[in-house]
């Protein structure tokens, strides 16, 4: 097969693949946020009615790398929600009857690459009817990481709290468009607009249980619950059904 059939069939991971086999790790960095940025331009012409743009987006990336890697230096190797404080005072609501609420949350090892994501669905009487534990490989900003938190929450429920309130106000706002997580949450304004879902921040000591199921290790699997929950987060659950 010609290398010019081979790139008609290819996935987008397949052409990453390829060339992150014969490019230098600064190169695919820069070829990542070139695709990133076209696929972003895309969306905002086909579902926000944008016209077409002159940008450069080879400059536009590699100006934001720059600043990026400016920015991400010095961090600690470890981030653990970035320096929030938990206020023990302040508990978990319970939705209005008929409504399900789902408590999102991130965290970053920074230092292997990963990202933990917790998510728990409650009813109106604080039974848990589903969580979840996941992760992935990667080395987002805080903000991004939460923002993929709730993207993945959204789906199956009406109200969703985060304790992110930076990504909560971008959302709410209904423009971030001066925000590097502006593609993920152009997408979280979208899907709630078309569900009619809200989005609200809870502070951290309302949302221990999502925080705990985000505490993920590496290599462990995802994992799914359906009106259980795994033992670690046992205690938080119970504090929150009695509240």
């Amino acid at each position: 097969m010609t290398h010019h059939k081979w790139f008609e069939r290819a996935s987008v991971l397949d052409f990453l693949t390829f060339y992150s086999k014969i490019l230098e790790n600064n190169e695919l960095e820069l070829l990542c946020v070139i695709l990133w940025r076209c696929w972003w331009r895309r969306n905002q012409m086909v579902h926000h009615f944008g016209t077409r743009c002159e940008e450069n987006i080879v400059e536009w990336a590699g100006n934001f790398l720059e600043e990026f890697c400016k920015a991400d230096e010095g961090n600690p190797d470890k981030v653990v929600k970035h320096g929030q404080t938990i206020n023990h005072d302040i508990k978990w609501s319970r939705p209005r009857e008929g409504i399900f609420k789902i408590n999102t949350d991130a965290v970053i090892y920074s230092n292997i690459n990963l990202i933990g994501f917790g998510m728990v669905i409650c009813n109106h009487e604080g039974d848990v009817m589903g969580c979840s534990t996941q992760s992935t490989v990667a080395n987002y900003s805080p903000q991004i990481a939460e923002a993929y938190a709730i993207l993945r929450g959204i789906h199956f429920v009406a109200e969703v709290e985060s304790d992110a309130k930076s990504v909560i106000d971008l959302i709410n706002a209904d423009d971030p468009s001066l925000a590097d997580v502006e593609i993920v949450i152009y997408d979280i304004i979208h899907i709630c607009k078309h569900y009619n879902i809200r989005v609200l921040f809870t502070p951290r000591g309302a949302n221990l249980v999502a925080h705990h199921l985000a505490k993920v290790t590496s290599g462990a699997a995802d994992m799914f619950f359906l009106e259980e929950y795994p033992p670690h987060v046992k205690s938080f659950v119970l504090t929150d059904k009695v509240m």
